[in-house]
């Protein structure tokens, strides 16, 4: 007796799409998940931006996403009620991650929509965005994830980059490591900020003049909501 798979498809075929459009309809009518807008389906699968699970040839589950240069953001992911639970969220978003990072995204952010999701996202490794008003108004959680493994924050001595909030006495250290006769850093910084954020790069313990972090280095830097700095 052969063993049914799930199967994921980063290209979902007519068929598939149609399943999936039924079960938002479903959804909708029965209030067993959050309203969905079936044009969310039709825009991202346009976009390549579309992917689904199947179990047997059914759509069981799928995820949509947004990406803006090294940096996504996940618009909605689903499991249909009955498999919830079962890993099949976890599979599809694990897959999700390991292609992106494959196309250059170092880096993934969501809202969690209904905030019961939130659980869900934090065993896929997601933590809370920093607070702060650049990341909308809503009430709902705000969570991210780094694609691959980046520099950590220390105190030391200089080269580094340091970043605060404007007029807040707590300063983020990242030292500067590069690899041999090179200027790529052996792993790059990462991390959320907001644009209006102060930045100083340190060269030999006397910091530059700070400046707004969607600025720095004429704003190559900045990827909404990230600064990504691979070299310098």
């Amino acid at each position: 007796m052969s063993q049914i798979t799930h199967e994921i498809s980063f290209q979902p075929d007519q068929v598939q799409i149609e399943q999936l459009k039924s079960w938002m309809i479903s959804e909708n009518k029965q209030r067993t998940g959050f309203v969905h807008d079936l044009s969310i389906v039709t825009n991202h699968s346009i976009e390549n931006s579309l992917a689904t699970i199947t179990l047997a040839n059914d759509v069981i589950g799928f995820v949509t996403w947004d990406i803006f240069k090294r940096t996504g953001y996940i618009a909605v992911a689903a499991v249909a009620p009955e498999y919830r639970r079962s890993g099949v969220g976890r599979y599809l978003i694990e897959a999700l991650c390991a292609r992106l990072l494959q196309q250059g995204v170092l880096a993934l952010y969501l809202e969690c929509a209904p905030a019961i999701s939130e659980k869900f996202w934090r065993k896929m490794g997601f933590q809370k965005m920093p607070a702060t008003k650049c990341y909308g108004n809503s009430d709902s959680p705000k969570l991210y994830k780094i694609l691959l493994p980046v520099q950590t924050q220390s105190v030391s001595a200089a080269p580094y980059i340091q970043i605060y909030e404007w007029g807040s006495k707590k300063k983020l250290r990242w030292p500067l490591q590069y690899k041999s006769n090179t200027n790529e850093l052996v792993q790059p910084i990462i991390m959320p900020v907001a644009g209006d954020w102060c930045i100083e790069y340190v060269k030999s313990e006397v910091p530059e003049r700070p400046e707004k972090v969607k600025n720095f280095l004429s704003g190559n830097y900045f990827d909404d909501p990230f600064l990504i700095i691979i070299s310098l």
